[in-house]
């Protein structure tokens, strides 16, 4: 009978007049970006592909060592295919990152700040974001067009380079574009376990 009571007692809302106990303030917060169907569909299309990427690179190497030491000769140009398979992976996965809001931070002291404070803190770093990845986007491309006006191409593979510093600068833009986003619409914060486990 007393188990069956404390049970009852457990299980009943507060008595009127007494506040429930607040839920702990999250100790560690993540932003997450506005769902956008199409949006999301393309991040998720475009980390498929990354994945891809590296893939190819990894059996692309396995296949030069391969030549290399068991056969005597290596694979012209493998390298330089490697090399700027993984600065777009490189640059389009900043992108990637960015919109899940996973992008790396010294967080150390924007915990201990006040919720206005911590908010105040990731406007800025927006900003900042936005202006550094949009200039140096604009450069990116000014390059990548005179490469592409040139006609250079590399050494080994014949890669057009203006394919590399493309996607540099692409991979820039989207960052800038997401960082812009944010800084009119911010996110909102949540449990950084939920969104880790």
């Amino acid at each position: 009978m007393d188990q069956e009571t404390d049970m009852q007692d457990t299980l009943a809302p507060p008595a009127a007049g007494l506040a429930a106990t607040p839920p702990a303030r999250p100790h560690a917060v993540a932003p997450t970006t506005p769902r956008t169907p199409w949006v999301e569909r393309a991040f998720w299309l475009l980390e498929r592909v990354l994945a891809l990427g590296f893939i190819g690179a990894v059996l692309l190497n396995t296949a030069n060592v391969f030549g290399r030491y068991v056969l005597g000769q290596s694979m012209i140009g493998a390298e330089e295919v490697q090399t700027y398979l993984m600065v777009a992976m490189t640059f389009f996965g900043a992108a990637a990152v960015a919109w899940r809001g996973r992008e790396l931070r010294m967080d150390v002291l924007l915990r201990r700040l006040p919720a206005g404070g911590a908010r105040g803190v990731r406007w800025v770093e927006r900003v900042v974001m936005a202006v550094c990845c949009g200039f140096t986007a604009w450069q990116s491309g000014r390059y990548a067009w005179q490469m592409g006006q040139l006609g250079v191409h590399s050494d080994g593979a014949e890669i057009p380079m203006w394919l590399p510093h493309g996607a540099v600068a692409a991979g820039l833009a989207l960052v800038a574009l997401i960082a812009a986003v944010r800084v009119i619409r911010p996110p909102r914060q949540v449990d950084e376990d939920r969104v880790l486990h």
